[in-house]
């Protein structure tokens, strides 16, 4: 990225944190905010709950998608001081916390659509290239359930309709 274009987006509020992050404020961090909110309005008919998810999440549900067989490079694993029979990880995906909340449940009309906000990480050998490929990010994922006969259609529907959505923004 042009150094130019890194100052017009410090000066907008959009700053590195230099630890593969970002941090908002301004300008930046009110358009973050106001995406958001348009996104959960547009795409309202593709879920049925929204979810902020935690910063971490139980190892386990990470071992049973087994997420540390394919990508153990990736994981950022937080350790405490004191011993604790819990692992957690910062989740590499929104998505796993829906796992872990549908383990053993029977999926049902109200539990197969969600939208789900999540601080996320991955290492990905350190390969940082800001603003595009970051340590520490926030990910904002449609998380659905149906039958895979059902699924074609629905994901051409929300592509087609985040298509529509992105003209709309210009």
């Amino acid at each position: 990225m042009k150094k130019d274009d890194i100052l017009l987006l410090q000066t907008a509020g959009f700053v590195s944190n230099k630890f593969g992050g970002i941090l908002l404020s301004g300008d930046a961090k009110l358009l973050y905010d106001a995406i958001l909110k348009l996104i959960k309005a547009k795409f309202r008919n593709f879920y049925r709950q929204s979810i902020y998810a935690p910063n971490l999440i139980n190892n386990e549900i990470l071992k049973k998608a087994k997420y540390d067989v394919h990508f153990p490079h990736n994981m950022l694993n937080v350790f405490s001081h004191k011993k604790s029979s819990v692992e957690l990880s910062i989740p590499p995906a929104a998505c796993f916390h829906i796992f872990g909340e549908l383990e053993n449940k029977k999926i049902t009309k109200e539990n197969s659509g969600y939208l789900v906000l999540s601080s996320c990480g991955r290492f990905e050998n350190n390969n940082i290239v800001y603003p595009f490929r970051l340590v520490c990010f926030s990910m904002l994922e449609i998380v659905l359930f149906r039958q895979s006969n059902k699924m074609d259609k629905l994901y051409k529907e929300i592509l087609d309709h985040a298509v529509n959505f992105l003209d709309e923004l210009e």
